[in-house]
């Protein structure tokens, strides 16, 4: 049964929170990037991701930015009238384009028609999600890269003493990290101001591509393609992305307009059960774990995959080795029982497994 989307007290609450013991619960997450189209465009492309991604159990969206294109209030109402009933929580953050309306306005436009304060804090499940405002004036033009203000960092330093050292954090802006001439200009600044603090992954648009870059940490910083146009197309068409955060590794894919879709089937698999699963050649699977209680334990052709404890329920996506076949187990870790559940996803992208920073 589809659920209803939350008023925002409750989206900010994404998945109410327990004690983190050990490793995070897994987090099941869309993302959706630079959706910017001019008054009168029916977002058609937009209304496409937004069918196929919430056939997934998702935590929440996440949108970083460029969610219109000249922030107008036509375009502002058509874009809230295409995630209208989304049944699951969404997060967004502010684009360059949606700052056109001008420095004192966009903030106010962001907010009358998101909910949402252009910087933020939310927790998803046992993570800390911090969201940047990245748009730049320079007196009074609006420039192209990006800027976390002295403001901002203050009241991040701030939200920053509330966090726990071993909590997990993620951040999404629109502007890319590590990018000398497009990026946040100060994103070395930004950086560190979570030292001391468990900053795990980074998230952004803004390029209308794919884009992975390490920081010397190790720290993996996404930036994801967009749904509206592609400035790479022969390497990256519009789509959209789905993450997977797994104890210590992120696991995504890209899913592209004009590929084949998205597909979901489930499986005869239960806690306790073992089966061999058939794959299809040349096309990215993986397995979908919904579970209750446990601890519980996945074996993929013998590799491990430990599943911490979730009395609410969680989510977790495993990619599924290339072959023929992948033997598969799902036990139980512990003598708490629980419940547990497998589905196979099928995508024409592979899978890519990230380490995430600790």
């Amino acid at each position: 049964m589809p659920l209803r989307r939350p008023p925002l007290a409750v989206a900010l609450l994404i998945i109410l929170s327990t004690a983190c013991l050990g490793a995070p619960r897994p987090l099941l997450l869309g993302v959706i990037g630079d959706t910017q189209k001019p008054d009168g465009d029916p977002l058609s492309d937009l209304r496409w991701g937004l069918g196929q991604i919430e056939a997934l159990p998702l935590d929440a969206m996440l949108m970083p930015g460029d969610l219109t294109d000249t922030g107008t209030t036509a375009q502002w109402s058509s874009f809230m009238g295409a995630v209208d009933g989304f049944p699951y929580p969404i997060v967004y953050a502010a684009g360059n384009h949606d700052a056109v309306p001008g420095e004192r306005e966009y903030r106010g436009l962001f907010r009358h028609y998101t909910g949402q304060p252009a910087y933020a804090r939310f927790e998803a499940g046992d993570w800390q999600l911090f969201v940047l405002d990245t748009c730049l004036f320079v007196d009074g033009h609006l420039e192209h890269k990006g800027r976390v203000s002295e403001a901002q960092l203050r009241w991040l330093k701030g939200q920053l003493e509330g966090v726990g050292p071993d909590e997990p954090i993620m951040v999404m802006a629109h502007h890319p990290f590590g990018e000398p001439s497009d990026g946040i200009d100060n994103w070395e600044r930004v950086l560190s101001a979570f030292e001391g603090h468990d900053l795990r992954l980074t998230l952004t648009g803004h390029f209308h591509r794919n884009r992975l870059f390490h920081s010397e940490d190790g720290t993996p910083h996404l930036t994801t393609g967009a749904l509206s146009f592609s400035t790479a197309p022969d390497r990256c068409g519009i789509g959209y992305r789905v993450l997977s955060l797994v104890g210590d590794e992120l696991h995504t894919v890209w899913v592209e307009r004009d590929d084949p879709e998205l597909a979901i089937e489930p499986l005869n698999l239960r806690l306790g059960d073992q089966a061999r699963v058939a794959l299809e050649s040349g096309m990215g699977q993986a397995l979908l774990i919904r579970y209750r209680g446990g601890p519980v334990t996945v074996l993929i052709d013998g590799e491990m995959t430990n599943l911490p404890a979730s009395p609410e329920g969680s989510v977790a996506v495993l990619p599924l080795p290339e072959g023929a076949a992948a033997v598969v187990d799902l036990q139980s870790a512990s003598d708490l029982g629980g419940e547990a559940a497998a589905s196979l996803v099928t995508t024409a992208s592979g899978w890519e497994t990230l380490q995430l920073a600790e």
